[in-house]
């Protein structure tokens, strides 16, 4: 009966793979924005679609942290399926502000399930299997699953998309509900792996021991902060990026071209370079690609203020997208092994819940600028990742305390 359990066990990582993968082709999320706009929304709304995202995942992070300690991870996960699959199906059929806000409220509700929770039940099957110290592979791997199905996604969305057609956008939200179903049957047959906690100590106190770990950990605030406020950067960007290069001259297939590039080598090494990190260099290795990402945000605020050709500036973009996604594994190997078992879903969780925080002013501040001029969100995104890299960044005594 154990080997039974540990043989299925083993199959966690490929079904959770999967699982990520579908949850994760984002067929529509190439033209997603044009989608917005081409049925009636403006550019500030879009901004402001992204603020009901974070303020839904900010009342509901915690909560569904609670709910994937006791009800389970994977319990947790297959509501999120389900809620997500509600939310891309009222986006077929919205054409006003307010249903665009409810279908991105069950979309935020399903991101709130699976934060922190997928990342858990990654963890503690490795832990329970007696390879823990194989974590940033099993992690590498699992996040390499975000970009498989993206690799060739954007090139096909683009030749599915071309003209613009209403057809067209639909479609590819087909292809994302379609793949939302597939997923929830490989999240159906994962095994729940033990959580490693006394019921007895522990109960109801899951949320006040993962805030005093933050509160006492300045490394893990370091983390919290640096990915955060990156990814938050990145994010504005990516919001507006597309209508943006449109607008200089750049067709849909090019910029397809550059995401199914991102994509793939971001695979790669998620697959074959970072698992075989040696973990005492992880906070060095943050800290180096961190720096990347600030040079090349600024090398592209230099392409477009100097009115470089418009190939440099594609370019950059996908050098900056790229830099920022590769952050992402480290950061999970990082906050697995400064949290304890029975809270790491709690604590994984806390770390988007400050995301949802800080998004609302900063993606409010975003909203206004790129009205303004498309250039200004640029140099906004450059001046909060050099600030949080500065000030953020880990000290020599921060790596030597590992």
């Amino acid at each position: 009966m154990l080997e039974n359990r540990t043989q299925n066990l083993k199959k966690n990582f490929g079904r959770m793979f999967w699982m990520q993968a579908l949850q994760n082709i984002s067929a529509s999320n190439l033209i997603i924005t044009l989608f917005y706009l081409h049925r009636g929304l403006s550019l500030a709304q879009v901004f402001y679609l992204s603020i009901i995202w974070s303020i839904t995942n900010l009342v509901f992070e915690v909560p569904s942290s609670y709910l994937a300690d006791y009800w389970g991870r994977k319990k947790t996960l297959i509501l999120g399926i389900v809620l997500g699959g509600f939310g891309d199906l009222l986006l077929i059929f919205s054409h006003s502000f307010a249903l665009f806000a409810i279908a991105m409220f069950f979309i935020s509700l399903c991101f709130a399930m699976f934060s922190g929770t997928d990342e858990a039940l990654v963890y503690d099957t490795a832990k329970e299997l007696g390879s823990e110290e194989k974590t940033l592979g099993h992690l590498g791997r699992y996040f390499s699953a975000r970009t498989f199905l993206k690799i060739g996604m954007p090139l096909l969305a683009a030749f599915l998309a071309k003209d613009l057609f209403d057809w067209q956008f639909v479609s590819l939200i087909l292809v994302d509900l379609t793949a939302g179903i597939l997923s929830l049957l490989f999240a159906w047959f994962l095994v729940e792996p033990k959580h490693y906690f006394k019921v007895e100590e522990h109960e109801g106190h899951i949320l006040k021991d993962a805030v005093k770990l933050i509160k006492t950990d300045t490394v893990l605030v370091k983390a919290l902060l640096t990915r955060t406020v990156f990814f938050i950067a990145m994010f504005i960007l990516w919001r507006f990026h597309l209508p943006y290069l449109l607008s200089i001259g750049i067709t849909i297939l090019p910029i397809g071209i550059m995401w199914s590039t991102v994509h793939l080598v971001n695979f790669l090494i998620n697959v074959f370079i970072i698992k075989k990190i040696a973990h005492k260099k992880v906070m060095s290795r943050i800290n180096n690609i961190n720096f990347i990402v600030v040079l090349v945000i600024l090398l592209e605020v230099v392409f477009i203020y100097f009115g470089f050709n418009k190939w440099c500036i594609l370019l950059g973009l996908g050098l900056v997208f790229f830099f920022e996604s590769s952050r992402w594994p480290l950061y999970s190997q990082l906050y697995n092994e400064r949290s304890y078992s029975f809270n790491r879903a709690t604590t994984l969780s806390l770390a988007n819940f400050l995301k949802s925080v800080l998004d609302i002013p900063v993606l409010f501040v975003g909203s206004i600028l790129v009205g303004v001029s498309p250039f200004y969100p640029f140099v906004f995104s450059f001046i909060l990742v050099l600030m949080f890299y500065v000030g953020a960044r880990f000290s020599k005594n921060d790596i030597r305390t590992v």
